[in-house]
């Protein structure tokens, strides 16, 4: 929580924020944006613009290539694998690298939590932020093993015919991303909307077949997550 780190509260635009924004989840957003996919919401404490990973010197925060050894890899680690092992934490990454992390680009979408009488149970909220210029997203082959971009239509198809696999509030959110012509026109719907309150799906029954309902009203058939309104 940056509000509980001296040291990591000055490297973090929050005092932008609205009141009513929590800045440890989007600290949190951009952590696992940066471990998993090599996209970093940063930008330098004396620059507007966000980090470039075309920087030489930001070459040891993804790949552990140093300027210094003519851009030989590195027996040290660089900042994405000690964050991503728990080596090293954001607040630490900012003031060895003199970042400032951009929580303010994060526009709230929606919160997730699970639906009682489950196995696994999950706390997660949704953002929208465009993705930084002057860098390309690069899975980790941990938690991510591939990477490419891909239009919310089309990830919708490739999930109805069993293509890919996604879990119902990706699903969600892709159906709501669908409405939408450009990244920007989804986050100008989302300007000035509060933190989201949870969204706990209902598992409901109706007829033989099992329906899981949103708090909205909408209804999704639950084995296909095909919407049913």
């Amino acid at each position: 929580d940056p509000d509980d780190d001296q040291v990591a509260q000055p490297r973090i635009v929050h005092e932008q924020l609205p009141s009513r924004w929590e800045p440890a989840p989007r600290v949190a957003a951009v952590r696992e944006a940066f471990e998993e996919a090599g996209l970093l919401l940063a930008r330098r404490s004396h620059q507007a613009d966000m980090v470039s990973l075309d920087e030489p010197e930001a070459a040891r925060l993804i790949d552990g290539l140093h300027p210094e050894t003519g851009g030989d890899r590195s027996s040290t680690p660089s900042w994405r694998e000690l964050i991503d092992s728990g080596s090293a934490n954001m607040g630490q990454l900012c003031v060895a690298e003199d970042l400032v992390l951009q929580v303010d680009r994060l526009m709230p979408l929606s919160r997730w939590t699970t639906p009682l009488g489950a196995n696994r149970r999950y706390d997660t909220r949704f953002y929208v932020a465009l993705a930084p210029p002057r860098q390309v997203a690069l899975h980790d082959d941990v938690e991510l093993v591939s990477t490419r971009w891909v239009a919310p239509a089309q990830a919708l198809a490739e999930a109805a015919a069993g293509t890919i696999t996604m879990i119902f509030p990706t699903v969600v959110t892709m159906h709501w991303l669908n409405r939408f012509t450009t990244a920007t026109e989804a986050l100008v719907a989302l300007d000035g909307r509060d933190d989201p309150t949870s969204v706990t799906p209902d598992l409901i029954t109706e007829g033989k077949r099992l329906v899981i309902r949103l708090p909205v009203g909408s209804r999704f058939d639950a084995e296909t997550a095909a919407p049913l309104d």
